[in-house]
């Protein structure tokens, strides 16, 4: 991610002189991220953006204020935002349905990006949110062990919603017996991860047939608790998280 925003950088150098091109070019974006620093999307989303010699807005409050956020987004001319789901995007569209519409028009015709990593976002929270202007939303199912592993890219064509699915080649749907769980099958599994992976749990059995990281097929992998349904057509549908995680406001 840092690499990607900053030119293909490789060191603290790189970095900084992409970042300072950047700046001088006034071509940098400013990032509105609604996420607290502690939750990975947010921590992540917070370092690419500078990377790439960006600025970052951080909400006044300590919890979501929908009328503060749009507030906001004007009078920064914010060009995109990252949120957490239907838990974010749902307050956020009500508060933006009761601004008159010279305001409203204002607090959303600089955005042309909202992101959302981690959680369900729901396809007519989506929709809801199209129907403010012409922006691009990107779902990404991601953990901080195991990197994103779909995504969905939606926005509205000649007035259609349309999703554009990418699963990555690293990724794939397990069931409880530990069997892979094939494509367009119809059935519903555990998010598996093959990609970049830390190198464990301190204390967890490192024998690879437990807890989250297991060698399957030869392969080390991350079992992420994220389940998900094999559609027919050949995507995936987030359900939710397992049990062993309380989400509370995205967290």
């Amino acid at each position: 991610l840092l690499s990607r925003n900053a030119g293909g950088a490789t060191d603290f150098d790189g970095y900084a002189s992409a970042a300072t091109a950047s700046r001088k070019a006034s071509t940098q974006a400013h990032t509105y991220m609604l996420p607290p620093l502690m939750h990975s999307t947010g921590l992540f989303g917070t370092m690419g953006a500078l990377s790439g010699g960006g600025t970052v807005v951080f909400s006044e409050s300590r919890s979501l204020d929908p009328d503060l956020v749009w507030k906001a987004i004007a009078g920064w001319r914010v060009e995109s935002m990252t949120i957490v789901g239907d838990v974010f995007s749902r307050p956020l569209t009500d508060a933006r349905r009761r601004l008159d519409p010279a305001t409203a028009r204002d607090a959303t015709s600089s955005l042309k990006i909202v992101r959302s990593v981690g959680v369900r976002w729901s396809p007519d929270a989506k929709a809801d949110l199209l129907a403010f202007g012409d922006m691009t939303l990107l779902d990404v199912l991601a953990s901080s062990e195991g990197g994103a592993v779909a995504s969905w890219e939606t926005r509205k064509i000649d007035g259609k919603v349309v999703t554009h699915y990418t699963l990555m080649p690293h990724a794939f749907l397990m069931d409880e017996d530990g069997e892979r769980i094939a494509p367009g099958s119809g059935q519903t599994g555990i998010v598996v991860s093959a990609g970049v992976l830390p190198d464990g749990y301190i204390g967890e059995r490192a024998d690879g047939t437990t807890g989250t990281f297991r060698v399957i097929d030869g392969r080390r992998v991350v079992v992420t608790g994220d389940y998900a349904r094999a559609e027919l057509d050949g995507t995936l549908t987030l359900i939710g998280r397992g049990s062993s995680v309380i989400n509370t406001g995205g967290e």
